[in-house]
Order: C-alpha cells, then sequence, then structure tokens
C-alpha cells in the first residue's frame, strides 16, 4: 500500500469510531432514559394502581395497598386491604414486602418474587349471592375513565403481574357458615403458582381450627397441601391432632361459588372419654377409629361413616344391670366388648346408627339400629343374644321371650324408647310377664294334682262343686292371653305386666282357697264314721 493510501485509511478509523461512540451514546441515553421512565412508573401512582387492579380481579373484590417504600427493588407496605360482595368478604395484610423482577417486560410482565406477609386476614362466605360491584379498572363510579395524554415511555411499562413466590408467617382464615363460623389461625403458609394460569399452591403448617359449636373440640393442623383454581379448593390432604392422640386425616374439595363441599376423613388413635359427653364417659370406655365422609349439599351438612371400637367397655347400662340382677350373672354389669362397630349417618340434628354390633364373647350378643333425635330423644330396634342359661333363673325367660338362633344362643327384639340420658326398654316387662305367665300354667298342674291325689274319696257332688266355679278357668285363660301379648310387646309391657301380676296375685289366691276347700272336703269324707 503506498503511503497516501495509508494516511487515508487512518484518517478514515476516526469517523467510524466517532459514530460507534455516537450510536453507543444514544442507546445508553435512551436505556437510561427507558430506566428512569419505568421507575418514575414503578414508584408512582399507577404501578400500585395496576397492583391494585390485578389484585381486585384474583379477589373479586376492591383493592388498596398502604403507601410504597422503596428499598433498591425491594417494595415495601405497611397494609393491604380488600372487600368485596362475593365469595370474598374481606382480605387484610400487615408488614408486606415484594422484592420486583424486570426480567419478563419485554413480555408486559412484572415479576413479584420472595413475597413475605406478617400477618394476613381472609374472610369468605361460599356460596354468597353474587352482587354487582364496581372495580378500579372500571373507572370512576358514575362517569367515564379520563383520558391521559400518552407519555413516550408508556409503551415500556408493563401491564400484567406474575408472583412467584408469597410466605404468610401468621394468618387467620375465616369461613362463614349459616350455623356460624369455622376458623384457622395461627397458621403459616407458602404459596407458589402453577403452570395454569390463575391456579396456585399452597402448603400450611401450625394452626388452630374452631368451630361454630360450643361442645365441639379444636382441631390442631400438623400440615396442609391445596390447591386454588377457578373458585375451587382442592385439598390434597391435611392432618390434624385432635386431643391428646388421635389424628385425623382429611382430603377432598369445595366450591367456593356454590358452598358445596365433600371431604373424606381418617381418624385413628382415638379416645372415647375425649369425645362422649360426661354423663357417657361412665358408661362406655375404650379407643376407637372411624372412615367419614363430610358432604355439603345445596340444603344440607351431612356426615356419615363407620366407627370401630377396641379394648372397650361397657358399664352401667340399665338393660345390662337388670339382666346380671335377673341372671345373677356379675359379668353383665361390667362388659369387655370383644367386638363394637357401627355405621353412622349425622343430618340435621339426627344421629342414625346402622348395623350396629356389640359383643362380648360367650355371654351376649347385640345388633340393630338406632336413631337419637332432637332433644336426645332414643328410638331403635335391637336383637339380643344370650348364651343358654343366662336366664335360667326367671321362668319362662328362655322359653317365652327367647327364642333359639344363630351362633348357638338365645335370640329376643328388644324395643328402645326415652332419652339417652334416660333410655327405656320392653324386655324387663317382658321377662316379668314371662315369669307370670309361667306360674299360671303350672297351675291347672297343681289342680290336676290335688283331683288325682283326691279322686277316689271326692265325692260326685263335690265335682259338681268345682265345675260350679267356671269364671276361674275363664280368668286364668284371660290372664295367660294378655301375658302372651305383654311378652309379644304390645301396649305398655311394663304397665300390663304389673296389671297380670296384680290380677294373678288375687286369682291365685282364690284359687288356693278353693283347692284348701277340696282337700278339707275329702279329707272329711275320707274319715271313718263313728
Amino acid at each position: 500500500m503506498s503511503r497516501r493510501a495509508r494516511k487515508r485509511t487512518e484518517r478514515a478509523q476516526p469517523g467510524w469510531i466517532k459514530a460507534l461512540l455516537v450510536v453507543g451514546s444514544v442507546a445508553l441515553v435512551g436505556m437510561l432514559a427507558a430506566w428512569i421512565g419505568l421507575r418514575h412508573w414503578l414508584h408512582g401512582e399507577e404501578f400500585r394502581h395496576m397492583l391494585e387492579r390485578e389484585a381486585g380481579k384474583g379477589l373479586k373484590a376492591e383493592a388498596t395497598f398502604g403507601p410504597f417504600r422503596w428499598e433498591g427493588t425491594t417494595v415495601r407496605t405497611p397494609s393491604f386491604s380488600a372487600a368485596g360482595s362475593e365469595i370474598v368478604k374481606r382480605v387484610e395484610a400487615d408488614r408486606m414486602s415484594l422484592d420486583i423482577g424486570l426480567s419478563k417486560l419485554r413480555d408486559g410482565v412484572v415479576e413479584l418474587r420472595d413475597g413475605r406477609v406478617g400477618r394476613l386476614l381472609v374472610e369468605v362466605e361460599p356460596g354468597a349471592k353474587k352482587e354487582a360491584q364496581h372495580s378500579r379498572e372500571g373507572g370512576v363510579p358514575g362517569g367515564e375513565t379520563p383520558k391521559k395524554s400518552p407519555r413516550w415511555y408508556d409503551g415500556l411499562t408493563p401491564n400484567e403481574v406474575d408472583l412467584t413466590e408469597l410466605i404468610v408467617d401468621e394468618s387467620i382464615l375465616r369461613v362463614i357458615r349459616p350455623e356460624g363460623a369455622f376458623t384457622l389461625e395461627g397458621t403459616r403458609w407458602r404459596i407458589q403458582p402453577t403452570s395454569s394460569r390463575g391456579a396456585y399452591e399452597a402448603t400450611g403448617t401450625g394452626g388452630v381450627l374452631s368451630f361454630p359449636w360450643e361442645k365441639v373440640p379444636s382441631w390442631h393442623l400438623e400440615q396442609a397441601q391445596l390447591r386454588y383454581q377457578e373458585d375451587r379448593v382442592y385439598l390434597n390432604e391435611a392432618v390434624f391432632r385432635l386431643f391428646q392422640r388421635a389424628m385425623l386425616t382429611l382430603s377432598g374439595e369445595s366450591n367456593l361459588a356454590t358452598g358445596e363441599h365433600a371431604f373424606d376423613g381418617d381418624l385413628r388413635d382415638g379416645d372415647l372419654s375425649e369425645v362422649l359427653p360426661e354423663d357417657w364417659k361412665k358408661r362406655l370406655d375404650g379407643e376407637f377409629e372411624a372412615h367419614m365422609k363430610f358432604k355439603r349439599g345445596p340444603e344440607r351438612e351431612v356426615v356419615e361413616g363407620r366407627v370401630n371400637l377396641q379394648n372397650g367397655v361397657l358399664t352401667g347400662l340399665p338393660i345390662l344391670d337388670a339382666l346380671g340382677a335377673y341372671g345373677g350373672n356379675p359379668r353383665f354389669r361390667r362388659l369387655n366388648l370383644s367386638e363394637a362397630s357401627t355405621d353412622f349417618l349425622k343430618m340435621d340434628e339426627t344421629l342414625s346408627l346402622k348395623h350396629l354390633v356389640l359383643s362380648s364373647e360367650g355371654l351376649i350378643r347385640v345388633t340393630g339400629d338406632v336413631v337419637i333425635g332432637p332433644h336426645r330423644a332414643l328410638r331403635g330396634q335391637i336383637r339380643l343374644g344370650l348364651t343358654p342359661g343366662t336366664l335360667a333363673l326367671i321362668p319362662g325367660a328362655e322359653t317365652q321371650v327367647f327364642r333359639a338362633g344363630e351362633r348357638g344362643l338365645l335370640w329376643t327384639t328388644v324395643q328402645l324408647s326415652g332419652t339417652t340420658d334416660d333410655p327405656h326398654e320392653d324386655l324387663t316387662a317382658r321377662l316379668i310377664a314371662a315369669a307370670g305367665l309361667r306360674m299360671f300354667e303350672q297351675l291347672p298342674e297343681t289342680g290336676e294334682r290335688v283331683l288325682k291325689f283326691t279322686r277316689d274319696a271326692v265325692s260326685p257332688e263335690m265335682l259338681q262343686g268345682l265345675a260350679e266355679h267356671p269364671e276361674l278357668l275363664q280368668q286364668g285363660n284371660d290372664l295367660l292371653k294378655r301375658a302372651q301379648r305383654a311378652i309379644d310387646g304390645e301396649g305398655d309391657p311394663i304397665e300390663e305386666a304389673t296389671k297380670i301380676l296384680r290380677d294373678g296375685a288375687d286369682l291365685f289366691d282364690v284359687g288356693k282357697s278353693l283347692f284348701e276347700r277340696i282337700r278339707e272336703e275329702s279329707q272329711e269324707a275320707t274319715k271313718p264314721s263313728r
């Protein structure tokens, strides 16, 4: 290359460099201006209003943030609140902080990272009637949204937010139902979005769940995993501790829009002394496990399931005390249960026990259905099976009241009534009636023995005199029929048995006098004449 050419090249190089510097400077100034504009937008009221609008969309409520305070890319606010007329009634948050990420600005999205809330209160009413409401997105109530002059950086500002994680240190979740409020208080939550838009997963630990009913104890939450999407809460699993040792595992889903839900629960290591009312704690003891289903439809709440009892002991039940007293067997007073289970259905104020089984090996077995209604009213029908010989001391019990059946036991049907505080049964009266019936069944046999003994000595006139008292035989026959009806459970068994015993005593006195007179006359007739 000639010297002249080299000089032209050397003179041209500073021009290219200058151009590059100019372009770089313009780009840098543009980026700086964009950042200044974006920073101005972030630190201004518009960013806060956008967050309020997006939060309001998700909660379907009017949302408001307190003043923002910036520390680099982290924004802090002392408060957040939302109130709506649909499902979400109230949301209040204290000590909130968010780290702002700008990696998705090209997509028009601001990332809300490492969110944290010191205390969160959420109050919801599933199935609440939807009402019209205004939102900031709709503009000023009663008028149109005022138009603003476009700014040069408006095209750079995002219009969506993306929450990556939110930690709630302490929370109060209150679910309002017609019967009152269900409150979960003191739970710590970790909330993250899922791959589905508008869906979130949450993991909670700790806290206490309380109920609107005074006699229902609180549940202590160990851990819960759930997912929220489109007004539905899917409970993958929640583990609660009840009382000292019992553990309850729940899963299911709830439709917040309609108020309906369905949950399955398994309870283990339950202690009856911790769940029974005071009057029953003295009667029933043991450990239990249960499988339960909680369902709420359009009209009512239903709880159903099955309970199994282990190491059960039944003490001081009136019907068992009566059996023990009649049969002379002290084992009835404290009954060790080898088998105890029932299906149950709780609807409104009525508790139904189906397929009830109570068994003490080698002594007694009870099966049947029992209903406990409003005001603890008791009604039901059970089958009672006893080992042969248990009631041998009661005349007629094992022949008139009980019948041989399955498992080698003697069986009878017992009607239950009264209340759980004062239960009634018809077995006692039927046993009394059976004893009376057996006594009157033996009465003709006694007369036959007397007549046989005096047959050769009694004159035809005396036999004619006995035949002149047909009312005695008629009354005895009527008593037998009445006693049989009492045994069969017709009418009021206790009242009827009392009448039978009273009338039977009178009849027995008449019969005794008649037989005594026959005996005396026969003896007089056989004396040798002097």
